[in-house]
């Protein structure tokens, strides 16, 4: 698996920030951004206080940093340690180790790294997923349409075969039978009307 294989990478290269990969997802790719940001800033600014003191309840140490265990551990390895003061709680790094920071940074960019390759896989793959879900679902239809069309085509050709099949025997018997009684009432009144003809004659005649 593409993943696992990253993931052992990840874990063979980097010693020092392993605790924080061991998390994985995106906290811990947020956490790392945000703890190389606080290294970054002490080296370049190693003689500064602000940048070598880092607030606890800060919106940004609280949401990326304190809710992944891992960096906390990144942190206190590199020399960073927990200090209450009068106004707040902080981390606070003392002594700056700089070979040591620096290790840590270049860890971090290469976890940051190989966690930017294995989103982006994690990302094509889910986009090749939604679009053989797509297709799926257009067969589907497809397929369901087809289906339509052939059930409404047997229906039609039912009722065609229906139409053009002969009426049945016991239908043409009542009609010869109703056409025979039309004959006859025909023929008597024909007959009827000579029979009051000649009586006509008869009886001029007779005068």
């Amino acid at each position: 698996m593409p993943d696992a294989d990253a993931r052992a990478e990840v874990q063979q290269a980097l010693q020092r920030t392993a605790p924080l990969w061991l998390q994985g997802g995106e906290a811990a790719e947020l956490a790392a951004h945000t703890v190389r940001a606080y290294l970054s800033n002490v080296l370049d600014h190693p003689t500064r206080l602000e940048y070598r003191r880092v607030k606890e309840s800060g919106s940004a140490f609280k949401n990326r940093v304190a809710c992944c265990p891992g960096a906390l551990s990144v942190l206190a390895a590199t020399g960073w340690s927990r200090e209450q003061y009068p106004d707040a709680i902080y981390w606070v790094l003392k002594e700056v180790r700089e070979l040591d920071l620096r290790e840590v940074v270049r860890e971090l960019d290469l976890g940051i790294a190989a966690a930017s390759r294995l989103s982006s896989a994690r990302a094509a793959a889910a986009e090749e997923a939604a679009a053989a879900a797509v297709t799926a679902t257009r067969s589907r239809r497809e397929a369901d349409a087809v289906m339509q069309l052939r059930a409404r085509a047997a229906v039609h050709a039912v009722k065609a075969r229906a139409d053009a099949r002969p009426a049945p025997r016991s239908v043409r018997l009542a009609a010869g039978l109703v056409c025979c009684w039309l004959l006859l009432l025909f023929a008597f009144h024909c007959w009827a009307e000579r029979s009051v003809l000649w009586c006509s004659l008869a009886a001029a005649l007779a005068l």
